[in-house]
């Protein structure tokens, strides 16, 4: 319906960032070497030999980098960076940040995603994503997924997941 907020969707759902740093992230550039990577985010992810920086419209001005993990997340840049122009961010030219931001949730209601049609958010890939990763960390579901044990490594699991959210 809109390829623009099609890939903002799929940024939230393949690193868990929030609507508003999806449509304004910076794809080019946006890979660094762990060596770049702010400590504490690099301390929570040890096997990620690459990230992916989150700056321009984190919540509270935080900035993050997130583990660059899987050969799908590199080509959801790599498409970024072919449609937008460097300097740029992922959202239509030629429209302010707050006409990118009613585009997004317009597109995303006229497709039925909705807490009032579908039950569901944007905002809940983020969740759907650290849920997943909690569980590969763990090898249990989390306690939001009916886990009811804390299972071996759920301190590490809870610190990656807070990492990677940018909590």
């Amino acid at each position: 319906f809109d390829p623009w907020v099609g890939l903002q969707v799929e940024i939230c759902e393949a690193f868990g960032l929030r609507g508003k740093e999806a449509r304004h992230f910076h794809p080019h550039g946006a890979i660094i070497p762990r060596e770049q990577a702010n400590p504490r985010d690099a301390a929570a992810f040890p096997e990620a030999e690459f990230f992916v920086q989150v700056r321009h419209g984190a919540k509270g001005g935080r900035a993050r980098d997130v583990p660059l993990t899987t050969t799908a997340q590199r080509e959801l840049i790599e498409r970024c960076c072919a449609v937008v122009a460097k300097g740029m961010y992922v959202g239509r030219p030629g429209r302010t940040s707050g006409q990118n931001q009613n585009r997004f949730h317009y597109v995303l209601r006229k497709c039925g995603i909705s807490e009032k049609q579908l039950g569901v958010v944007a905002h809940g890939l983020r969740h759907q994503l650290v849920n997943d990763e909690y569980e590969r960390d763990t090898g249990s579901p989390s306690p939001i997924r009916g886990g009811d044990v804390r299972p071996i490594g759920d301190a590490l699991a809870r610190e990656r997941a807070a990492s990677r959210l940018g909590h």
